[in-house]
């Protein structure tokens, strides 16, 4: 028996303590875990066409080395900076498209051109029928867009490929002026080629390298057709109201990024009348114009894009007037 009477306190008091401490260690009842949602399936047919298959494959060139980019980067002075060393011919040919068109929409673009011609260039007889003149337009366009991808100043998808694609277009775009069986089995041997292109895959064939003559390579009857189309059918729909504006505002952009650009196409040299002053005026307020109408989509303003529209129409119809 103790002596104090203060030791028969103490003895509860940390019984009770230590029972806390066993609870707080031992006793407490399990936490139930979290219901979580079930992780969702996706079918990789879906994909197919939008996403790479392989990302890697898609690189251009070697990786860099570590001090590469420190010794290619231009040293800016006062009146400038140096030119970045490159390809002289690259440099040379090269052309400021990227002020005109996005990369985004040329990759749009080329995509829209081959699912249409999937259902141009889907039997001979229809091919022959009068889809030749259809077909004739869209490899037309993509003979266009894969020549402004080799003269891009940037990098940007298929420029690996752009000039064997440019020119297996412009050949298809001219067997494609008439409808028979010859022209019908190589549309329908580019049409493959394109798709693979946008599956991610690469043209690889060996055969000599023809420059790009705008001249040469692209005619002017189905680029007036495609402008026509892409006003018509595109800017002036789109542009009639505030709400066709907005729900179409991306196509809106697309389109009048690739008249600003056929409009430029149109100049080059070697191209029919290009160096004729009515013509060129003509030309440049077309240009003009769809440069207007990207700020008014950038702007989100459907009134100044409907007006510049207007205002390609009215250039459009007098150049016609006189040249067509």
């Amino acid at each position: 028996m103790f002596k104090h009477r203060s030791t028969w306190v103490l003895i509860p008091l940390m019984a009770s303590m230590i029972g806390m401490a066993y609870l707080d260690s031992f006793g407490q009842a399990p936490k139930r875990k979290p219901t979580r949602a079930k992780a969702p399936q996706f079918d990789s047919k879906t994909a197919d066409g939008i996403y790479f298959a392989d990302v890697k494959k898609q690189l251009q060139g070697d990786p860099p080395k570590a001090g590469a980019l420190a010794a290619n980067t231009p040293v800016k002075t006062g009146a400038g900076s140096a030119p970045s060393p490159g390809n002289a011919t690259d440099a040379a040919n090269s052309k400021p498209w990227n002020n005109s068109i996005s990369s985004s929409s040329i990759e749009d673009l080329i995509k829209g051109a081959k699912l249409r011609l999937d259902s141009i260039v889907v039997s001979q007889a229809k091919f022959i029928g009068g889809g030749f003149k259809d077909a004739r337009r869209e490899f037309t366009l993509l003979a266009s867009l894969f020549g402004i991808i080799e003269q891009y100043p940037t990098q940007v998808r298929w420029k690996d490929s752009a000039t064997l694609a440019r020119m297996h277009m412009v050949r298809v775009a001219a067997s494609s002026k008439v409808g028979s069986p010859e022209a019908f089995k190589e549309a329908k041997k580019r049409v493959q080629e394109l798709a693979d292109l946008v599956s991610g895959g690469s043209i690889k064939e060996n055969e000599p390298i023809e420059e790009l003559n705008w001249g040469d390579a692209i005619d002017r009857v189905p680029i007036m057709h495609i402008l026509e189309w892409g006003l018509r059918e595109h800017l002036v729909k789109h542009c009639a109201n505030p709400k066709e504006f907005e729900e179409n505002s991306e196509e809106v952009l697309k389109f009048a990024e690739l008249i600003a650009t056929l409009g430029e196409v149109l100049l080059q040299k070697g191209m029919t009348d290009q160096g004729d002053p009515e013509y060129v005026k003509f030309s440049k307020a077309m240009i003009e114009q769809a440069q207007a109408t990207v700020q008014g989509v950038k702007l989100n303003s459907q009134e100044n894009a409907r007006e510049a529209t207007a205002l390609i129409n009215q250039a459009c119809d007098n150049c016609h007037n006189i040249y067509r």
